[in-house]
């Protein structure tokens, strides 16, 4: 089972490395270099969009990762069969009653197992899910995992905290900001942890969550959000963590405000009306597979927190199949699997033009 979860999990890193293009607008990253090739280490991703927090820190990174994931989900056989396919383990919290709670013992010993084999975890140190820019105060789950390795073991555990901002949680055509921050050492409080376990961990958790509030974004007035995103994505990429932590900090003071309005709002392009024709042709070529994917989301979804990464697995499925067998079909008409490829490349290629004919044309 452990050969076959490591076998779906490199195929899906595979996979997402070519849809995530696909389906985002633009994916800024970050320092993702900082993550320890070592293993094991923990990733610790502030958690705003269900799984597709995990996806879209995980695949940056060269470790297999397992992933915890509210306990809920685990409820559902199907969904309790995949779960445990692609690698998760439950986290249980309070809402899943507090008798549930201590079946959390079982998580914490499966991954302390996990780190003897070398395997690394992925772990949302918040606990649960939040749709907006805000940071919330963490809990210490996280941090007795790494540190009760460390106690066990003598052996360092790095921690690496990532900051996750999405321009907006649903929908494809979106832009999104990975940023990777420096390792915490899990040495550097095995000696307080042994001495008291409840100042280690308190400490440990807060100096985690003083690193995150530098990478994420903590501003949930519904008011300034257009603008916080107008401020964030006015540059295509950063240079490097420090000047991704100045424009956090300006949102946070409030002093990004004075730059924000000194920036040229988003135009129309006049001249992506020449391009009509070609996206027109996308729309009809597309308008299909777009319908199964929007009703598919809609039925599947069990909940508004699961639909946008429900909604990112579909598009992931839908299009790529829906591609590739209307290429086979074109070859095979017309006998030639030459113009079946040349399909087969250029259709994204006309999907993402109509994306941004359509953005063009709007000002977005």
């Amino acid at each position: 089972m452990r050969q076959a979860r490591r076998i779906v999990f490199y195929l899906l890193q595979f996979w997402l490395h070519i849809g995530y293009r696909l389906y985002f607008r633009k994916v800024i990253l970050i320092d993702h270099k900082k993550a320890p090739d070592q293993r094991p280490i923990i990733l610790a991703p502030n958690h705003q969009n269900s799984f597709l927090d995990a996806m879209m820190t995980a695949i940056f990174v060269p470790q297999r990762f397992t992933f915890l994931a509210r306990a809920d989900v685990f409820r559902h056989r199907w969904f309790r069969k995949v779960m445990y396919l692609v690698s998760c383990l439950p986290a249980y919290r309070p809402s899943d009653g507090f008798s549930s709670v201590r079946n959390n013992e079982g998580t914490f010993q499966q991954c302390q197992r996990l780190l003897n084999d070398d395997e690394s975890i992925l772990i949302f140190p918040e606990g649960n899910q939040f749709f907006g820019y805000k940071l919330r105060p963490l809990k210490k789950g996280l941090a007795r995992i790494a540190l009760e390795y460390t106690q066990r073991t003598g052996e360092d555990l790095p921690v690496v905290p990532v900051g996750l901002h999405f321009e907006e949680y649903r929908g494809f055509d979106k832009r999104l900001v990975v940023v990777f921050g420096d390792s915490l050492s899990t040495l550097n409080f095995s000696h307080t942890y042994q001495d008291n376990p409840s100042l280690g961990l308190r400490r440990f958790t807060e100096e985690l969550q003083t690193e995150l509030s530098q990478l994420c974004i903590s501003n949930d007035d519904p008011a300034q959000k257009e603008l916080i995103n107008r401020y964030i994505f006015s540059e295509d990429h950063y240079r490097d963590g420090h000047e991704w932590r100045a424009r956090v900090a300006a949102i946070h003071n409030g002093s990004y405000l004075d730059d924000t309005l000194a920036l040229e709002p988003p135009k129309k392009q006049p001249l992506h009306w020449l391009g009509t024709p070609v996206a027109l042709a996308a729309w009809v070529l597309f308008i299909l597979p777009y319908q199964l994917h929007k009703w598919l989301t809609r039925l599947i979804s069990p909940d508004e927190y699961f639909a946008p990464s429900v909604d990112f697995v579909l598009f992931l499925t839908i299009f790529p199949w829906y591609i590739l067998i209307l290429s086979a079909v074109i070859g095979m008409w017309l006998n030639s699997w030459f113009i079946g490829l040349l399909f087969f490349i250029a259709a994204p290629l006309a999907g993402k033009y109509f994306l941004a004919w359509r953005r063009g044309i709007s000002g977005r």
